[in-house]
């Protein structure tokens, strides 16, 4: 009888260290960068500057993974302007054009990127990245120093299941 006891005892001694162990794992995120393309768009210091009454574009999302030799992929780019929904891209890669029509107001605005994010060894999860975008009257208003490339280190969150 103490024998089995015993058996009883260490079997469920053992679930719960693996229990455990893979509790541990979930909470594991991938540590990613964003590598965002923009045409007709000009980034300095993080602030991306558009035309009021021209369309400009996301061309591409690129997931690296901060960790070499490790992949990593998105599963979709939600787009957000203010606040507001303004579609998803869920090909690579992950292109979206947007209008800044006339009626925009120059100034401070907000551009967001949502998306899923699955990386070898790690729990999924969601990523966000948030630009201040200012739009300006002209393309004269535009900085000549900017770029149409950033890298950006997202705010992730572990994915609901």
């Amino acid at each position: 009888m103490n024998m089995k006891k015993t058996l009883l005892a260490g079997l469920a001694s053992l679930a719960l260290i693996l229990g455990f162990s893979s509790c541990n794992d979930d909470n594991d995120l991938p540590d990613v960068s964003l590598q965002v393309e923009f045409n007709d768009a000009t980034i300095v210091d993080g602030t991306v500057y558009v035309v009021q009454g021209e369309t400009f574009e996301v061309e591409s999302v690129t997931p690296v993974n901060n960790e070499s030799n490790k992949a990593v992929e998105l599963g979709g780019v939600t787009y957000y302007w203010d606040y507001q929904l303004l579609g998803a891209s869920n090909i690579k890669p992950f292109a979206l054009e947007i209008t800044v029509t006339p009626e925009t107001k120059v100034g401070r605005h907000v551009l967001e990127l949502y998306c899923p994010v699955y990386a070898v060894d790690k729990a999924p999860a969601n990523a966000m990245i948030s630009y201040p975008v200012e739009v300006v009257a002209s393309a004269d208003d535009l900085p000549t120093n900017g770029n149409t490339s950033v890298s950006t280190t997202p705010q992730v969150s572990k994915t609901d299941k």
